[in-house]
């Protein structure tokens, strides 16, 4: 949901007219593979490597803690042994999600 509320979040505050959320889902060798993709503006590659680091924000201090990714990533990989990862495609901001299905 982090991702979802990040997402518009970022679309309300740069008005975006044409705002797109696609999610994908798929399965290879007991691995489900999700993926969040939308066409917010692109992560700087600067930033992208700390995109899941605790405290780090984009956003307006007043009104972000910078502690949800954080709390997602902990979540996946550690309850259910998953690997959460952050790029751009493209035009596009892609969250990918690959989680056990033996955990699921």
């Amino acid at each position: 949901m982090v991702i979802f509320s990040n997402a518009v979040e970022i679309f309300q505050a740069n008005r975006q007219d044409k705002s797109e959320i696609k999610i994908s889902a798929s399965v290879l060798e007991e691995i489900l593979t999700l993926e969040i993709i939308d066409n917010e503006p692109l992560i700087p590659e600067d930033v992208l490597p700390h995109i899941f680091d605790q405290f780090f924000s984009t956003k307006d201090k007043k009104s972000n803690s910078g502690l949800g990714l954080t709390l997602a990533k902990k979540i996946i990989e550690e309850k259910f042994d998953g690997e959460i990862k952050c790029s751009n495609r493209s035009d596009w901001v892609v969250f990918t999600m690959s989680l056990p299905l033996r955990d699921i």
